[in-house]
């Protein structure tokens, strides 16, 4: 049972622009409202991280919210949400003009692209149901460094910084989601994490994985 008033709290701290702290089905990580572009501004300042440098993922709370933000998405991206999703897979998929270029990664293919992921965690579930708007969510480091997951560590380093601290655990040995860009027949891997690529050759063995 997620306590109603933390949620209030970090619902609060997310509509004034600050950052929380937040467990997803894989890491901690640094939350945000998507929308809110001095929010976003303050995440990258505590990861040392030049907005636009690279992409950032955003969590989604169903396929809807994430076609809102994504130009004609391949048959393969619907399928893929529809099998894995909620889950640790993140999917690379064109974006649409009207999202941030602060969003959005490296262009591929004359096409800007945006990361999204239906996570699993039941705090990010709560917070998405409560509040329906997508939120931007990367590991809780500076970047070169290792992740921080324990809630303890978290505040002693970065208390002062952040608006909430969600209460939660992930595991010590956790690795972030698994990175598909995802082209028409074609996926991608960005990144290897938690979802085994070995399930999606299973599942999808006509499919081209590079």
């Amino acid at each position: 049972m997620i306590d109603a008033t933390h949620l209030t709290s970090a619902i609060h701290a997310l509509n004034t622009g600050q950052v929380i702290a937040c467990p997803t089905g894989t890491l901690y990580g640094f939350t945000v409202d998507a929308g809110d572009r001095g929010a976003h501004r303050r995440l990258m300042r505590l990861k040392s991280r030049t907005t636009g440098h690279k992409g950032v993922i955003l969590l989604v709370n169903s396929e809807g919210m994430a076609r809102r933000l994504i130009a004609s998405p391949p048959l393969l991206a619907r399928a893929l949400m529809r099998r894995f999703w909620p889950g640790a897979l993140t999917l690379v998929l064109p974006a649409r003009s009207t999202v941030p270029e602060s969003l959005t990664g490296p262009a591929h293919a004359g096409k800007r692209w945006i990361a999204l992921r239906h996570d699993l965690s039941p705090v990010v579930q709560a917070l998405l149901s409560m509040r329906p708007k997508p939120l931007v969510s990367t590991s809780i480091n500076r970047s070169g460094e290792p992740p921080m997951v324990e809630p303890e560590r978290i505040q002693r380093r970065w208390g002062r910084d952040l608006g909430m601290i969600m209460p939660g655990s992930v595991h010590p040995d956790a690795t972030p989601s698994t990175v598909l860009r995802v082209e028409e027949g074609c996926l991608t891997v960005l990144r290897a994490g938690a979802f085994p690529i070995a399930t999606l050759r299973s599942r999808f063995p006509h499919v081209e994985i590079k």
